[in-house]
């Protein structure tokens, strides 16, 4: 499955009470539990402020830099192992990546207005294959120093096992 022209096309067809057949007056998306691989087109819809993406198969997070009104992300229940592609979203308010393969918490510093952070099960401080670092609980909580907007943070349910560390 691919998100082309056609599947939204197809999408807003068959939704159309939910859509406008305009690409660009579409300000949400549901494209959640379809099995992409990754996101395409995204430049269809400069204006797109929520996007619900979880429960595909996307390991890497790429194809939003035009979508700099982005609101409210949910990339949860993926394959993401590392958290990027953010730096072009200084709208962003609430971002969603719980159930996913990231080992430390990174890629925030363009987002200035994040208030909600929700990465729980994840693999924060456990050791990647090919990382030697000693200080893992430290290092994958030091990009949270870079969103100091954050009021609501969920990461229950990760491998950090020093609560100082938080």
């Amino acid at each position: 499955m691919r998100v082309t022209r056609k599947y939204l096309l197809d999408m807003f067809k068959k939704e159309w009470r939910q859509y406008y057949r305009t690409f660009e007056l579409n300000e949400k998306l549901y494209l959640h539990y379809k099995g992409f691989e990754k996101l395409e087109n995204m430049h269809l819809f400069p204006d797109l402020k929520c996007l619900y993406f979880e429960g595909n198969g996307m390991s890497v997070i790429s194809g939003l830099e035009t979508n700099t009104e982005m609101m409210s992300l949910m990339l949860q229940e993926n394959l993401i192992r590392k958290m990027e592609g953010f730096h072009t979203m200084s709208q962003l308010r609430t971002l969603n990546l719980s159930d996913n393969c990231i080992f430390k918490i990174e890629g925030l510093e363009n987002c200035s207005l994040l208030i909600s952070l929700y990465i729980k099960k994840n693999r924060l401080g456990s050791k990647p294959l090919n990382e030697s670092d000693d200080n893992l609980c430290f290092n994958a909580l030091a990009g949270l120093l870079e969103a100091p907007s954050i009021e609501t943070l969920d990461m229950s349910n990760n491998w950090i096992a020093d609560p100082t560390v938080v």
